[in-house]
C-alpha cells in the first residue's frame, strides 16, 4: 500500500510546505503584549496546565479557543512539514 503523499506532484508539495510554513510563521510572530501571548505565558508556568486551561475557558473562552486552535495547527502544520520534507528528500534520492 503506498503513502498518499507520494500520489501527490511535487509542485502541489513544494506549494504545500510554502503554505504550512507560513502557517507556523503566523503562530510564532504573535505580538508579545497581546492578552493571547500573556494567558499562554501563564499556561506555560501552570503546575497544572489541564486546570489552569479549564480556568482560562471560564474566564475567556475566545481566547483559550484562539489558543487552542493556535496549538492545533502548529502541531499539524509541523507534522505535514516534517512529511513532505522526507518525500521531497526521498524523491530526490531517487532521481540521484
Amino acid at each position: 500500500m503506498s503513502d498518499p503523499i507520494q500520489d501527490i506532484d511535487t509542485e502541489t508539495l513544494r506549494t504545500l510546505l510554502r503554505e504550512c510554513q507560513e502557517a507556523l510563521r503566523q503562530v510564532t510572530t504573535m505580538d508579545a503584549e497581546s492578552a493571547d501571548v500573556e494567558a499562554i505565558r501563564h499556561l506555560l508556568k501552570a503546575q497544572d496546565l489541564v486546570s489552569e486551561f479549564e480556568s482560562l475557558v471560564q474566564y475567556d473562552r475566545a481566547i483559550a479557543g484562539r489558543i487552542l486552535h493556535a496549538a492545533l495547527a502548529a502541531l499539524t502544520n509541523t507534522q505535514t512539514v516534517l512529511a513532505i520534507k522526507a518525500e521531497l528528500i526521498r524523491r530526490a534520492a531517487a532521481n540521484n
